[in-house]
């Protein structure tokens, strides 16, 4: 993470939360901007897509996640600081990666975008699955395979960079119980900026 002294420059963070579906990114992402409210939470892009009338299918395939790819990788476009992202494009990379029509997805025509939009992040916060769920609708147990399978995928690409697309980027993993993760973060960032002041 690029160092920062002052208080104005601690609060300029751009920050993922990354996760599979239930794994508690909206949970986390609320805790994240009460305790840092000078930032704004960035709407999902399925939110926007629905906003716009799209018609998602279920499940969903690999053109699906390449829309949400897209809208991901559009809403990272903007320079502000102080935005928590409750997903990020590689969130959905770990989707299509763990599809079945997996192999219909061109990766290297969106390393470079997928790239750059990674790198224009400070922070990205893996939610892994665990065992003790987050508060939230149940998944459906014809989901919970994939969901899974996604997790495993996304693990591989953030944690092991298993396509390097997070060159520079702080990656923090959290594996503990939903309701210490906030806190953990909050004070994960606060240790490292004082490091790095």
């Amino acid at each position: 993470m690029r160092g920062r002294s002052s208080e104005r420059e601690r609060e300029a963070l751009r920050i993922a939360v990354s996760g599979t579906q239930g794994a508690g990114k909206s949970t986390l992402t609320t805790a994240l901007a009460e305790g840092l409210p000078h930032h704004v939470v960035v709407a999902k892009p399925y939110e926007i897509l629905a906003e716009r009338g799209y018609a998602f299918v279920h499940p969903p395939d690999v053109d699906d996640f390449v829309v949400r790819l897209k809208q991901s990788l559009i809403s990272l476009r903007r320079p502000a600081p102080n935005r928590i992202c409750d997903c990020c494009p590689l969130d959905f990379l770990g989707y299509i990666v763990a599809s079945p029509d997996a192999e219909r997805f061109d990766l290297e025509a969106w390393r470079e975008p997928i790239a750059r939009a990674m790198q224009s992040l400070d922070l990205v916060v893996v939610v892994a699955v665990h065992a003790d769920p987050a508060p939230g609708p149940t998944i459906a147990p014809e989901d919970a395979a994939f969901r899974l399978a996604g997790d495993d995928a996304l693990r591989d690409i953030v944690v092991d960079h298993g396509f390097d697309l997070c060159d520079g980027v702080e990656i923090l993993v959290l594996d503990d119980p939903w309701g210490r993760r906030g806190e953990r973060v909050l004070t994960w960032i606060e240790d490292l900026q004082l490091s790095n002041s």
